[in-house]
């Protein structure tokens, strides 16, 4: 699948209610150490996440549920497909393999469900079978294109061989 394709299918996604925005934010911590929890019981951590990394896992699942409290109220389908290919391109230039994502975002949900009332999680749950499905897309494009972010970047550039 293409990044045009993501972007399209993203946009057709229904848009969580803005107000669900302040209750994930304060939620956001307490559901991030769930999710830490759950991975950290994950009998191949190591392998997904890389040696020395699991502060590192800690923080990503803090910025994981922080993002999505935002991503309800700001919702913009380019943003989001493009913060989703910088995210993947960045940790695994950690040490963290594709697979870790196959296995956190569905515990993401989980957590999500378990901390949150049914017609709140329901707002948001079509975001996460989103991703899920599309993780391998995220992957492959990942491998091959930088996120818009990091075009932006003069370091990209100059390691490229273009101009400031």
């Amino acid at each position: 699948m293409m990044k045009t394709m993501l972007l399209e299918s993203a946009a057709q996604l229904p848009l969580p209610h803005p107000a669900l925005s302040s209750l994930l934010a304060q939620k956001s911590a307490v559901m991030a150490e769930a999710l830490t929890r759950r991975m950290e019981m994950h009998p191949d951590l190591e392998t997904l996440i890389g040696p020395g990394n699991r502060g590192l896992m800690a923080t990503n699942h803090i910025n994981h549920f922080e993002y999505i409290s935002t991503l309800v109220s700001l919702y913009d389908p380019a943003s989001f497909v493009e913060t989703v290919l910088w995210a993947l391109r960045t940790y695994m230039s950690r040490g963290f393999a594709a697979g870790y994502w196959h296995a956190m975002l569905p515990e993401a949900q989980n957590t999500a469900k378990e901390h949150l009332q049914q017609d709140e999680y329901s707002r948001i749950s079509p975001l996460y079978t989103w991703l899920c499905s599309h993780i391998a897309d995220f992957v492959v494009i990942s491998g091959s294109t930088a996120s818009f972010y990091e075009s932006l970047s003069s370091i990209q550039r100059e390691k490229h061989g273009g101009a400031n």
